[in-house]
């Protein structure tokens, strides 16, 4: 990976330069507000390792998105037509089973068959849902922000 790091006032950036696979023209994108240089350097041996495919980046994919746009498209080519049509149930009656009796099974149900993010799921309180009703709201979530935790 190209790019280097440079302290900028009184925090630390780096800039990744690279080039574009499409264009073949150079990019540049920039990360500052590291209080060390060798944090910045750290979060440029990250990216790093993304591109190369040693690491997988961060993404706003739900689970259920992921599994159904994703995951689940390349299962089909693997599998004959027959045995496609239960595919889905057994996979979620496994991982189910699998969960069964975890302290957060009720999220993880939760997780499986909604496209609620992560942030969502953690920030959901007792008020937000509506038993009678079958309704559950989102009203904030639960952020990483500059290493804490902050509701958004």
């Amino acid at each position: 990976m190209k790019g280097h790091t440079l302290l900028r006032g009184k925090t630390w950036a780096f800039v990744d330069i690279g080039t574009d696979p499409a264009t073949g023209k150079r990019r540049q994108k920039w990360a500052s507000g590291f209080e060390r240089e060798r944090d910045a350097k750290a979060t440029r041996d990250y990216i790093a390792r993304i591109e190369r495919g040693e690491a997988v980046a961060k993404s706003s994919d739900t689970v259920a998105s992921y599994r159904r746009d994703q995951w689940l498209p390349l299962r089909r080519l693997k599998v004959r037509e027959s045995t496609w049509a239960g595919y889905e149930a057994e996979q979620g009656r496994e991982f189910i089973g699998f969960i069964r009796g975890d302290r957060l099974e009720g999220l993880w149900i939760l997780m499986l068959t909604s496209d609620m993010r992560r942030g969502e799921l953690i920030g959901l309180k007792w008020a937000d849902g509506d038993l009678d009703a079958d309704r559950l709201a989102v009203r904030r979530a639960r952020v990483a922000v500059g290493y804490r935790v902050v509701w958004s």
